[in-house]
């Protein structure tokens, strides 16, 4: 497991947040270190295999007896993941039509006369190696 260093601490790469108590478990477990409920799956509590979290009786012994799963994402949850990737989709489709505008398309000479002296004075200030006395 990769760690991340901050501040001299270190955390681990990858946590799961449980939904059930909503605290942050470290690495990947199987359960919630605080209330015990399973992540992704029910674990049969008379023969301990691992079921589908849609599974009411355990497949291979046909126990009802099979763990508390931490539950799914909340809706609002899901719609606000939605509305951050189209927006940075759009906002990349806008960037790259920009860009494209610029290269393809000539500047009119009226904004040449403008932009010109402002490149070349931004130049100058960049890479200029003047000593200072």
């Amino acid at each position: 497991m990769v760690k991340a260093e901050h501040g001299g601490e270190s955390f681990p790469d990858k946590m799961r947040y449980c939904w059930h108590c909503r605290r942050i478990n470290p690495g990947e477990p199987l359960y919630c270190q605080f209330c015990g409920s399973t992540f992704s799956v029910r674990v049969c509590g008379r023969c301990r295999r691992t079921n589908p979290k849609e599974a009411l009786l355990c497949r291979y012994c046909g126990s009802c007896e099979l763990s508390d799963t931490a539950g799914p994402k909340p809706l609002w949850l899901k719609i606000w993941g939605i509305t951050v990737s189209v927006f940075l989709f759009t906002l990349k489709a806008f960037v790259c039509l920009f860009a494209f505008a610029l290269v393809v398309a000539p500047l009119p000479e009226v904004m040449k006369k403008i932009t010109t002296p402002l490149a070349n004075g931004l130049k100058q200030k960049m890479f200029s190696t003047k000593e200072r006395g």
